[in-house]
């Protein structure tokens, strides 16, 4: 389905409750003309 994470590249962490990094991701998307 459209906006479904497919692939997990890189984790995220929190560092002091904080997003140091966030995750990057790979998302399933409908191609539309």
């Amino acid at each position: 389905p459209e906006g479904m994470i497919v692939e997990e590249i890189k984790k995220g962490y929190l560092l002091n409750g904080k997003v140091f990094r966030p995750c990057l991701v790979k998302v399933a998307c409908s191609s539309r003309p």
